[in-house]
């Protein structure tokens, strides 16, 4: 999977708290799904599908993360967020943040490109 990595830097440093990590944000997202399967299998598709394709980008992001910071530990578990699309596509997509635990350097990755994060 191609993914779009965005080294922020040191800053900001501790802003995780905005964030979910990954398996809080699929049990949430499983929990909200089976609360009305129909509204979200249309725009979303299976939940199933959106937990396979969560898992299909952090497994890109950690291999990227480990190949570039040789294996670096993470100050906190890998988090997301999601990304709107801007078109009606069934279709769910994410991103995932991974923060270095040694000086708190943090990568974005993204499927979609985000352009206001090339330059930080």
């Amino acid at each position: 999977m191609k993914l779009y990595g965005y080294w922020l830097g040191l800053y900001p440093l501790d802003w995780e708290f905005c964030f979910m990590p990954v398996q809080t944000y699929k049990n949430f997202i499983t929990e909200q799904y089976h609360k009305n399967p129909a509204f979200y299998s249309i725009s979303a598709g299976s939940i199933e599908k959106v937990l396979a394709h969560i898992d299909v980008i952090l497994s890109a992001a950690m291999e990227d993360w480990n190949k570039t910071t040789n294996h670096a530990a993470l100050r906190c578990p890998p988090m997301i967020f999601s990304l709107p699309k801007g078109q009606d596509s069934n279709t769910a997509e994410f991103a995932i943040i991974l923060k270095m635990d040694n000086d708190g350097d943090t990568v974005v990755y993204s499927p979609i490109p985000l352009p206001h994060l090339e330059n930080q």
